[in-house]
């Protein structure tokens, strides 16, 4: 989360990183409507949209958790990992032994 903030590939300083770091620590422990108090905090007011906004993103991200965590969704993603593996056992076997050690 924090470099989604703040990405590696860009030169940020400490500061922006700080910043960045708190927001995201902000938003793990207490969703898009951390924002709103960290701007009460600062006296900058926020408006109708903000408050929108911040919920209806909060509502996304628990509708989502919620998804992912139903045993459909979770029998879904085990076939997939399943048939990922699969695949890649049989690229392996086709493949053949690619590195033995003192093999020249």
């Amino acid at each position: 989360m924090v470099w989604v903030r703040c990405p590696k590939h860009k030169h940020h300083g400490v500061k922006v990183v700080r910043c960045a770091v708190a927001s995201a620590v902000c938003h793990f422990h207490s969703g898009a409507k951390s924002r709103l108090r960290v701007m009460e905090r600062l006296s900058i007011p926020g408006g109708s949209s903000t408050r929108m906004a911040s919920t209806a993103k909060d509502n996304k991200r628990k509708r989502k958790s919620d998804l992912q965590a139903s045993t459909k969704e979770k029998k879904r993603h085990q076939g997939e990992q399943l048939l990922r593996t699969r695949w890649e056992e049989a690229l392996r076997e086709a493949e053949g032994v690619a590195y033995e050690a003192g093999g020249f």
